[in-house]
């Protein structure tokens, strides 16, 4: 049986629910401190706890017509803000994952071929599968990836949302990829018919 709410809670939501955004702003004050400390033992960084703090009362106001009067907004509250933070760890581990895969790339494929490759050919590599990005992929890719800003701040700076940040990257990401184990693959081929040519 779900937690009955407490008269505050009421008044917030029913408020919330008309529109009024003081009242938002008095959730935010009453949870900020406790919620920022739940998401920092999980994030261990207060960027990452900010930026799913920030995050979470968005989406509380914007599914307040949703939220139930009746019930305690606490769990609700913290259910937003922990599937937020999982998202975004999964989103993270998945991109490091790959920024990962284009570092090893260079290494992986010497092992392959047997042909070294030098560190001008590797920027070579990169450098051509940042071409391949759309602008907007691309200049999404730089802020986040090379320039080191978070999606908060490359969203501001950019004039869009964190969620077109979010899907640009994801975007730019399976192409560098995709671009990535092309090559892989053209390498390999060539150090197989090379190695043909010489027996």
């Amino acid at each position: 049986m779900a937690d009955q709410g407490t008269d505050s809670e009421r008044n917030w939501i029913i408020r919330m629910q008309k529109g009024d955004t003081q009242a938002l702003s008095e959730v935010y004050l009453h949870y900020y401190q406790r919620l920022s400390y739940f998401i920092l033992r999980t994030a261990k960084s207060p960027a990452l706890t900010e930026d799913v703090v920030h995050d979470t009362f968005v989406k509380v106001w914007e599914k307040r017509i949703q939220i139930d009067p009746a019930q305690s907004l606490r769990p609700y509250i913290y259910t937003i803000a922990r599937r937020l933070l999982l998202n975004l760890l999964n989103r993270a581990g998945h991109e490091t994952a790959i920024l990962s895969e284009m570092r090893n790339f260079v290494s992986a494929s010497e092992n392959s071929t047997g042909r070294a490759l030098d560190y001008g050919e590797s920027e070579e590599l990169v450098r051509e599968a940042l071409e391949r990005l759309p602008d907007r992929c691309r200049e999404v890719f730089v802020k986040c990836q090379l320039e080191g800003l978070s999606y908060k701040e490359t969203a501001a700076q950019l004039g869009i949302s964190e969620n077109t940040v979010s899907n640009q990257m994801v975007k730019a990401l399976k192409i560098v990829r995709e671009h990535i184990r092309m090559k892989h693959g053209l390498a390999l081929l060539l150090g197989f018919i090379t190695g043909l040519a010489q027996v």
